[in-house]
C-alpha cells in the first residue's frame, strides 16, 4: 500500500476491513454501489476494497479522503 492508502485505512477504519458498512477505506454504501459492487465495502474482501480504492483514486485523486482525514 502507498503511504496515502495506509493513512486513509488507518484514519477511516483503524485498519479494520470490516469496520461498519464503509470498510477499510471508508467507502460509503452509495459510492460502493455506484462502482457496481454488491453489498457494502465492509462485507467485501480486502482485495475488492483495494480495487475500489484504486478506482476512486484514479478518478478523483485524494479528494474523497484528504480533506477529512488529513492524509
Amino acid at each position: 500500500m502507498s503511504a496515502f492508502e495506509q493513512c486513509v485505512a488507518y484514519r477511516e477504519s483503524g485498519d479494520n476491513p470490516t469496520a461498519s458498512s464503509a470498510g477499510l477505506f471508508g467507502i460509503l454504501p452509495a459510492t460502493w454501489a455506484s462502482l457496481g459492487y454488491p453489498g457494502t465495502a465492509g462485507q467485501a474482501s480486502v482485495t475488492m476494497q483495494k480495487a475500489a480504492f484504486d478506482r476512486l483514486y484514479a478518478q478523483y485523486g485524494t479528494s474523497p479522503w484528504a480533506p477529512y482525514d488529513g492524509c
